[in-house]
């Protein structure tokens, strides 16, 4: 991704690489190199031009069935749900070293807290935040200094934790190196003196126009988890910011182009027309529509380099605006000219993982098909059979029945 587009940040989720334990394991930090800048770092291959962020839980985060504790926050891990608490993210961000981390808030995801709520979230991202930065002054690295920090702005109105600001203001303003934004809305009204630091939107924008409104409310960064769902959806993104004036009046363009459709079975064309991704340099529509139809991951690589490179453009478009005078302008000519929402999903992406969805308990459906069906299918869905199957020729059935079985192949006994 980095050789073929221009990506200046990464957003990384510290529960993927929790693991089991009460001592909050970190397998990154068993291939430590000596004198290494950032081991979390060094462990993804990240580029050191690249700004690395870390915040506790990832965007979209899965709804935790448990709420967060006084001195916690409930994380989703590839162990399953585990408690945080703010004394060992701050540890394990001082041993990992990234450029920025998130502090924790006290964030209900998927549920709207209620007035009892609201003052426990407000008390304990304030507790936190607090307990953070005094560690962050406390610390005696010179040589790897602790991340800056970015203190969460929780996603209620304003007033409702003002509280809360008042504490960023007064307290914190001159130790903060920016603010973490989790409502949007709550950009446009900001204290003055927190307005000016930078303000990353922990959002989930649907799509490019939302991305716009929310720059224009003041967001500086912001995360984009639609690019990734829309690649999973095997869609490429067709858009330019600024987008250039048509002459007369048509109907409005796409946003994408929805790579599963028979419609680009046999042609020849380049993903999106005079696109120098190297996608649409190297391959035609038809040979990613094969690679859907077949399920091979290469076809979701060769998209996610492809959109990419459309948002990489995109963003370059929306500076080059902002600094020119602009933005609103364009931004509305581009409202005018493309629709509102991306294609619908028709295909089905690459197979499901697991920080993908909430566990609903046992005997839950799987929520990937299997790869194999057994020789009858009948007797496969009657007993949820997902053996791994090979079709006989029925002279041989019966001859190969014990031989067949004891390499683990199912075949039906009362086969003609």
């Amino acid at each position: 991704m980095v050789k073929h587009d221009d990506i200046s940040a990464v957003y990384v989720a510290l529960e993927d690489f929790l693991e089991q334990g009460k001592n909050k394991k970190l397998a990154l930090l068993s291939h430590t190199i000596e004198n290494q800048s950032s081991p979390l770092r060094t462990f993804i291959a990240l580029p050191d031009n690249q700004l690395l962020i870390l915040g506790p839980r990832r965007i979209p985060p899965v709804t935790s069935p448990v709420p967060n504790r006084d001195e916690s926050v409930s994380i989703m891990t590839s162990d399953g749900f585990q408690f945080l608490s703010a004394v060992e993210y701050s540890s394990i961000a001082e041993q990992i070293r990234p450029d920025v981390m998130i502090g924790l808030g006290d964030i209900s995801f998927g549920a709207k807290p209620g007035i009892r709520k609201l003052d426990k979230m407000f008390t304990r991202t304030e507790r936190w935040t607090k307990q953070l930065i005094e560690t962050s002054s406390n610390s005696q690295d010179k040589t790897n200094p602790f991340p800056a920090v970015f203190a969460p702005i929780l996603p209620v109105s304003l007033d409702q934790q003002r509280w809360y600001l008042d504490l960023l203001e007064e307290d914190l303003r001159h130790r903060l190196a920016g603010l973490a934004i989790y409502d949007a809305d709550n950009l446009v009204d900001l204290p003055a003196s927190l307005s000016a630091l930078p303000r990353l939107c922990m959002t989930q924008p649907r799509g490019p126009r939302e991305t716009l409104r929310e720059i224009a409310q003041g967001a500086d960064l912001l995360t984009l988890p639609f690019v990734n769902d829309t690649t999973d959806a095997g869609i490429a993104f067709d858009f330019v910011f600024p987008c250039p004036p048509r002459s007369t009046r048509l109907a409005r363009l796409p946003l994408g182009h929805d790579m599963w459709s028979e419609n680009h079975a046999m042609s020849l064309e380049s993903v999106v027309k005079d696109c120098s991704c190297y996608t649409c340099v190297k391959h035609h529509r038809a040979y990613v529509h094969h690679l859907l139809s077949v399920k091979e991951m290469l076809a979701w690589v060769l998209l996610q380099i492809h959109n990419m490179h459309i948002i990489s453009l995109f963003f370059k478009g929306v500076r080059k605006s902002i600094s020119g005078g602009t933005f609103e302008e364009d931004r509305a000519r581009f409202g005018d000219q493309y629709v509102q929402q991306l294609p619908e999903r028709t295909g089905k992406g690459p197979r499901l993982r697991g920080y993908q969805f909430k566990s609903e308990g046992p005997r839950e459906s799987k929520k990937n098909e299997a790869s194999f069906r057994s020789l009858n299918d009948d007797h496969s869905q009657a007993k949820g059979s997902s053996d791994l199957t090979a079709p006989l020729p029925d002279s041989a059935a019966h001859t190969n029945e014990h031989a067949e079985q004891g390499r683990g192949l199912y075949v039906d006994k009362e086969a003609p």
